[in-house]
C-alpha cells in the first residue's frame, strides 16, 4: 500500500513536465502572449488507491477511459490561488527537475506558509472549480507566458487553499499537493508548444462506511448476536438540528440529509439491519470526516433497546494518519473500528465482533412460571398452574387433613386410656 502511495504522491504532486528547447529564452512574439491552464479537479477515495493507475500530467487532455477520469469524481467548489514563482525558481539556482522535486515534497499548507513568509502574494486568489461544458470541477485560468520583469518564461505555482463549505466535503491541506507549471510546455508527441495546458490535481478523500456488531447480553451473562435490529443514522447541523441520512446512495462524494419528526416510519430515511452475525454495515453510503450517530428504532424480541443504542457515536477523523504518521481509527461507540487497506472489515474484527453495542435480555417473571394463582382452578389454558396445583394442595385442603389427623390421634388416645383403666 505504501509503495503504491509513494508512487501516487510522486504523480499527484501534479507537476507539469516541461520539454525544454535548447534554452528557456524567448523571442519577440512571446511578450504579452498568454496560455490557458485548464484545471480538472478530481477526488479519489483513499480505499480505492490500490486499484488506481496514476496519471502523468503532460499538458494534454486525458482519455475518458483513463483512471484519472473513470475512477475519480469531479469536484466543484475547490478553491485555488495562483502564484508567479519565477523569481523563486531563479533564486533557487536549481535545475528544473530539482526544483520540481522540491515542490513534490510540499503539502499545500506548507506551500502557503512558505510563500507568506517570503512575501509572495497570489496573482490570482480564491478561484473556484465549477461546472463547465460537459464536465464538472473545471477551472480555466489565463496567465502570461512571459515574466516581463525577469525577461524569461514564467513559472507558476497553483495551490489549493480549501473547499467551499457548501459542498459538504472537507479538505486536508496537509495531504493535498500544489503543482507547478513551467513554461513553455511542449506537446510530448509533436514537440510543439501548447497554448492550452490540461492538469489534473487530485485529492485523496477519506470516506468511510462504518460498521459495528449488535449483541444481546442474556441474564446468565452470556452473549448472542442479534439478528433483525434496525438502525438509522443522523447528525447535527451547524444550528444543532438533527438530520437523518437519506436513502439515496452517495453520489459525487455527497450524501443527502433530511429532517424528520417520525424517523421510525419515514420511508425516505436510510435503514441498516443487523444480520445473523449481529453485523450492522452501511451499504451504498460513505461518510466524510465528522461525528454521526446510529439510532436503534426497532429492537429484537426478548431484548430491550438500551439507552446507548439510541445514540451510538461514530467519529471519523480527517485522515487515516496524523501528522506523525500514526494510525487514526474510526471510533464507533468509543471503540476502534478495524479496516484493511481497502476499507473492508478485517477477519480479526469479524472473529472478535467489534465494535460492539449491547441490548440486555428482558427479565422473566419467575413467579408466574412456578406458583399458581390463589384462586386455583382447572384452566386448560394455564398448564403451569395445573401442574403446580397437583403438587401443592390449596389452603382449605391442608386444614381438613390436619383436622382428620388430630381426630385420629384423639380417638387412639381415648382407647388407650380406657384400656389402661380396665386393667387396673
Amino acid at each position: 500500500m505504501w509503495k503504491k502511495l509513494i508512487k501516487y504522491v510522486l504523480f499527484t504532486c501534479l507537476v507539469v513536465p516541461v520539454l525544454f528547447g535548447a534554452f528557456r529564452g524567448i523571442d519577440g512574439h512571446a511578450a504579452g502572449e498568454e496560455v490557458e491552464i485548464v484545471l480538472h479537479k478530481r477526488i479519489l477515495r483513499d480505499a480505492d488507491l490500490e486499484q488506481f493507475d496514476p496519471h502523468q500530467n503532460d499538458g494534454l487532455e486525458a482519455s475518458q477511459e483513463a483512471d484519472i477520469l473513470s475512477k475519480t469524481t469531479s469536484l466543484d467548489g475547490a478553491i485555488f490561488d495562483v502564484y508567479d514563482v519565477t523569481k523563486l525558481y531563479q533564486e533557487s539556482k536549481l535545475e528544473a527537475n530539482d526544483f520540481l522535486d522540491q515542490v513534490n515534497e510540499m503539502s499545500c499548507q506548507f506551500a502557503i506558509d512558505y510563500l507568506q513568509q517570503h512575501q509572495y502574494k497570489p496573482m490570482l486568489k480564491g478561484l473556484k472549480t465549477a461546472s463547465d461544458t460537459g464536465d464538472n470541477g473545471i477551472l480555466r485560468v489565463n496567465v502570461p507566458k512571459y515574466n516581463q520583469e525577469l525577461q524569461t518564461y514564467a513559472v507558476y505555482l497553483i495551490v489549493e487553499t480549501g473547499i467551499d463549505p457548501a459542498t459538504g466535503i472537507t479538505a486536508d491541506l496537509e495531504r493535498a499537493r500544489p503543482f507547478a507549471v513551467m513554461l513553455p510546455v511542449m506537446d510530448p508527441m509533436t514537440g510543439d508548444e501548447l497554448s492550452t495546458i490540461h492538469v489534473y490535481p487530485k485529492n485523496l478523500s477519506y470516506l468511510r462506511n462504518p460498521y459495528f456488531y449488535k449483541l444481546g447480553k442474556k441474564t446468565d451473562g452470556s452473549e448472542v448476536p442479534l439478528d433483525g435490529a434496525v438502525f438509522v443514522l443522523y447528525r447535527y447541523d451547524e444550528e444543532g438540528n438533527k438530520e437523518y441520512l437519506h436513502m439515496d446512495s452517495t453520489t459525487d462524494l455527497k450524501n443527502k440529509w433530511v429532517t424528520s419528526t417520525d424517523p421510525v416510519n419515514d420511508t425516505n430515511i436510510s435503514r441498516y439491519t443487523s444480520n445473523q452475525d449481529g453485523l450492522v454495515e452501511m451499504e451504498n453510503h460513505y461518510l466524510p470526516s465528522g461525528t454521526y450517530y446510529f439510532e436503534e428504532i426497532k429492537g429484537v424480541e426478548g431484548y430491550e433497546i438500551s439507552t446507548e443504542a439510541k445514540k451510538i457515536p461514530v467519529v471519523i477523523p480527517e485522515s487515516p494518519r496524523n501528522e506523525n504518521n500514526e494510525l487514526q481509527h474510526i471510533l464507533v461507540n468509543g471503540q476502534a473500528m478495524e479496516e484493511d487497506e481497502s476499507g473492508q472489515i478485517t477477519e480479526d474484527a469479524r472473529k472478535k465482533k467489534e465494535p460492539r453495542v449491547y441490548n440486555p435480555e428482558k427479565e422473566k417473571d419467575k413467579d408466574k412460571e412456578i406458583l399458581p394463582k390463589t384462586s386455583g382452578g382447572n384452566n386448560p389454558a394455564n398448564p403451569i398452574q395445573q401442574a403446580a396445583s397437583k403438587v401443592l394442595p390449596q389452603t382449605g385442603e391442608q386444614l381438613l387433613n390436619y383436622l382428620i389427623i388430630l381426630g385420629c390421634l384423639f380417638v387412639a388416645g381415648s382407647l388407650w386410656y380406657w384400656n389402661k383403666r380396665r386393667v387396673e
